[in-house]
């Protein structure tokens, strides 16, 4: 047996044990990339850095042996600034974005490249029922906005951008059944007032009613939709259109009072004492009762407490240059915002994730996003028909990441605060390979050479791996000289795609 500290807690492990596996042990957790449990250490990516207080050196805690008397600082600000700069070092050469520009510009943040996916494989519902959950008024904030998604579509910089409004129009349209979505979600005991009914309180209400808070709209006027009513012409937004939306946000447990005037007194005397939250658009409204607090939601002075109550009044939301697309963004960020101080008691301001981003791209690189397109496949821009949406959106060219809910390199970074390198190494092209056999696809600019896959693999002909090709920094991960990629990975596929910790080795359905 061995004795040592980690992080000034004594312990004792078998001879052999490695300090990664001692602060498990210890439930002292020790960030790892290219770390996988039962395979050869190979430390490359040098995250799980520690420092041996006794020598003054700092050591990969995954390779590195417990030893006698050992002191490892495993927590330390030097320990943690030198992760970061590994992790810095990391996304310098990650040629990636995590998500597609198309998501990033469209104020509701609909998953448009996972929607086109769906449409393409001819699951309509599933598309509609995707509109539905992430706009909750698709087709209303489609009729008034500028179309931001296909302007920074990347199919527009070779030839002509997914026509995407048109495929979300077309699904919601013939497939959507907010009713039926209505029965699956979940129900919360949690009461939340919403005063006034424009763009910002129903969209601030549909996506709280959807996580089961039970939301009541206080509409002055006769009927909800704010300046959505005033501002659009009958041929840009039809009245029936944001009635109908309106009508299926309330089918899943939105109560909107009309005619119903708020002021200091009713919000003191009833909704205060009824309801467990207050999310007001009207920022006049509560500044009589502004406390003394540095609590905020999204932005400083977003929340007042009153009573032992808070009452939210988005600062963002009462600038007059904000479009009336993006006060529907604005709502469906600060309804996360509130869910976050519904689940623990405290308001804090919603962490936005880091986004890996590409800097300048060539022309032989876009013609590498091509290849999961079929070659000159028909182009439409209006659908009648389910095949002629499925084709076009099959002419969509997945920029985004597929995992980039499941990748620890950019879970990472979000955690330690990291902010995308301005300027990306190019160590050689973007290059997507996909083995169709398998479905297996494999992108060279978001691997980080943790060689795992190269790992978990036994290198034998009837079923060759990937491995590591040419020598020092230009090294890469590759099917053999002497073998095409078609035909790498047969039988261990899945469980290479499981282990990379960034996108680099993904399925084509996914």
């Amino acid at each position: 047996m061995v004795k040592l500290k980690i992080d000034n807690i004594e312990c004792e492990v078998p001879e052999g044990t490695t300090i990664l596996e001692t602060s498990g042990k210890l439930n002292i957790e020790i960030p790892t990339l290219c770390h996988k449990k039962g395979l050869p250490h190979y430390s490359s990516c040098m995250v799980c850095i520690v420092k041996n207080k006794k020598t003054g050196k700092f050591i990969p805690s995954c390779a590195a042996l417990a030893e006698e008397e050992m002191d490892i600082d495993a927590s330390g600000s030097d320990v943690i600034e030198l992760r970061m700069k590994a992790i810095d070092l990391l996304l310098s050469e990650h040629r990636a974005e995590c998500e597609a520009p198309c998501k990033i510009v469209c104020p509701a943040e609909l998953d448009i490249p996972l929607m086109n996916r769906l449409i393409a494989k001819g699951e309509m519902i599933k598309a509609a029922e995707l509109a539905w959950y992430d706009m909750g008024f698709p087709e209303t904030m489609c009729s008034i906005c500028p179309a931001f998604c296909e302007s920074a579509c990347r199919r527009g910089k070779i030839d002509t951008n997914l026509a995407i409004t048109g495929l979300k129009s077309y699904v919601t349209e013939n497939h959507g059944n907010s009713k039926k979505y209505g029965t699956q979600l979940k129900k919360h005991d949690k009461r939340v007032a919403v005063i006034g009914g424009g763009p910002f309180g129903l969209s601030v209400a549909f996506h709280l009613a959807k996580k089961g808070y039970k939301c009541v709209i206080f509409e002055k006027r006769g009927k909800a939709g704010g300046r959505l009513i005033n501002e659009f012409s009958e041929k840009r937004l039809p009245e029936h259109l944001l009635i109908k939306e309106i009508e299926q946000i309330s089918s899943i447990g939105i109560d909107i009072q009309k005619d119903a005037t708020v002021d200091e007194a009713m919000i003191m005397k009833s909704l205060l004492k009824e309801f467990d939250l207050i999310v007001s658009s009207v920022p006049d409204l509560i500044m009589a009762y502004k406390g003394n607090t540095d609590s905020y939601l999204l932005h400083p002075g977003d929340a007042t407490e009153i009573n032992g109550k808070y009452i939210f009044t988005p600062a963002s939301v009462s600038k007059n240059e904000k479009s009336t697309v993006r006060v529907f963004g604005e709502g469906k960020k600060t309804a996360g915002a509130i869910e976050l101080f519904l689940l623990s008691g405290k308001p804090a301001s919603g962490s936005k994730r880091f986004n890996s981003t590409l800097g300048k791209i060539s022309e032989a690189e876009k013609q590498e996003w091509l290849k999961e397109c079929k070659v000159n496949a028909a182009r439409y821009s209006e659908f009648s028909a389910d095949s002629e949406a499925s084709a076009e959106a099959e002419s969509c060219m997945h920029c985004d990441c597929r995992a980039q809910n499941d990748c620890r390199l950019r879970d990472l970074a979000g955690e330690f605060g990291l902010k995308n390198p301005r300027e990306k190494l190019t160590n050689g092209l973007i290059v997507k390979k996909i083995n169709f056999k398998t479905g297996l696809v494999f992108e060279n600019a978001k691997c980080i050479k943790c060689g795992i896959c190269v790992r978990i693999c036994n290198d034998t002909v009837e079923d060759p791996p990937l491995c590591f090709t040419g020598r020092g920094f230009t090294s890469i991960i590759s099917e053999p000289l002497t073998d095409e990629f078609n035909n790498v990975l047969k039988t261990k596929t899945r469980e290479c795609v499981e282990a990379c910790p960034t996108g680099a080795l993904t399925f084509i359905d996914q």
